[in-house]
C-alpha cells in the first residue's frame, strides 16, 4: 500500500463545509501533486489531506463502505437483496468519510444507512 499525502491549507479546510470561498483553489505544490498522478492512481481528500493512491486501493476502501452500508440498509428494510430491491449509492461530498446507501423495495418502502470509508492511509 503506497499512499502519498499533502495537507490542505486551513483556508481550504474551512471552505469544504462552507458555501463561501473556493476550496478548489490549489497551491502550486498541490497542483503539481495532482498533475503528477500517474496511470491507475487517484487523488482524494480525506481528513484534511490530499491523498494519492492506487485506484484499486481506493476501490477497496469504497467496497468496505458499500458493503457495510448496503447490509445495514437491507436490515433496516427487513428484506434480503433480491431483484425487487433497488440499492442506490449516494455520491459522497468532498471530504466525507462515509458512504450512504438507500435500499428500496418494489412497494416503495425504503431505508438508508451509512458505511464508514476506511482511512486509506491505514486500510
Amino acid at each position: 500500500m503506497n499512499v502519498e499525502s499533502m495537507p490542505l491549507t486551513p483556508e481550504q479546510i474551512a471552505c469544504i463545509d462552507s458555501p463561501e470561498g473556493d476550496w478548489l483553489k490549489l497551491t502550486p505544490e498541490q497542483e503539481k501533486f495532482f498533475r503528477d498522478t500517474g496511470p491507475g492512481m487517484v487523488c482524494t481528500i480525506y481528513d484534511g489531506q490530499l491523498l494519492r493512491l492506487s485506484g484499486e486501493h481506493m476501490a477497496s476502501c469504497m467496497e468496505v463502505a458499500f458493503k457495510t452500508a448496503s447490509k445495514a440498509a437491507l436490515e433496516l428494510l427487513g428484506e434480503p437483496l433480491t431483484e425487487t430491491v433497488n440499492l442506490k449509492v449516494h455520491s459522497p461530498e468532498v471530504g466525507q468519510a462515509y458512504l450512504r446507501v438507500t435500499a428500496t423495495n418494489d412497494l416503495g418502502k425504503s431505508a438508508s444507512a451509512i458505511g464508514m470509508i476506511p482511512d486509506p492511509r491505514h486500510h
